[in-house]
């Protein structure tokens, strides 16, 4: 059984019972994330996380492409907002890609929002036919989805098993270039 839910005034998606669990997990954990969140920064703008520079951390993504491999190195907050936007547009330009590697090492906080966000480019990327790998979370970030069981449904890689699928691929073009000429 699926059901359809609406993600935004233009996204929708079929998420399976096992997802709607998961998410409803995650909504749950955010509240109690919101509320550390807030007593650690209360004397910081809601919503907002000081940075030694005095400025204030968002989400920035470097994307880099080889052939139909894209990287996609996250630093920041994946938390609910401009971020999640951020990222969902960085993934859903990338229609023509076998595989989407998303750089997660400089990710300083995830919460519901960012771990929802991660369920659905999951699906999205699966009925549209790519693979998507989370590759080298922060500590913060394997612990949240250590304790929310999403490793056991997205695709989590070491930085090792990143280079191997990117290896695969140059070999793959070589050969095909080999075979060309």
């Amino acid at each position: 059984m699926t059901l359809r839910v609406r993600l935004g005034s233009s996204l929708s998606q079929e998420f399976s019972c096992f997802e709607l669990s998961i998410i409803g997990g995650l909504v749950r954990l955010s509240s109690e994330w919101t509320k550390r969140d807030r007593e650690v920064h209360k004397d910081s703008n809601p919503g907002t996380i000081p940075v030694t520079d005095g400025g204030v951390m968002s989400l920035h993504i470097k994307s880099e492409q080889a052939g139909d491999v894209a990287v996609l190195q996250c630093a920041g907050r994946i938390v609910r907002g401009e971020a999640l936007h951020l990222l969902r547009d960085a993934v859903t330009s990338l229609r023509r890609r076998r595989v989407i590697v998303l750089d997660l090492s400089a990710v300083e906080m995830l919460d519901g929002g960012g771990l929802g966000m991660l369920v659905f480019l999951h699906c999205w990327t699966r009925d549209n036919g790519i693979q998507l790998k989370l590759v080298n979370p922060s500590n913060f970030v394997r612990e949240m989805l250590q304790q929310t069981g999403l490793t056991s449904f997205l695709h989590v890689s070491s930085l090792d098993d990143a280079v191997e699928v990117l290896c695969n691929f140059h070999s793959s073009n070589e050969n095909v270039n080999r075979a060309v000429a």
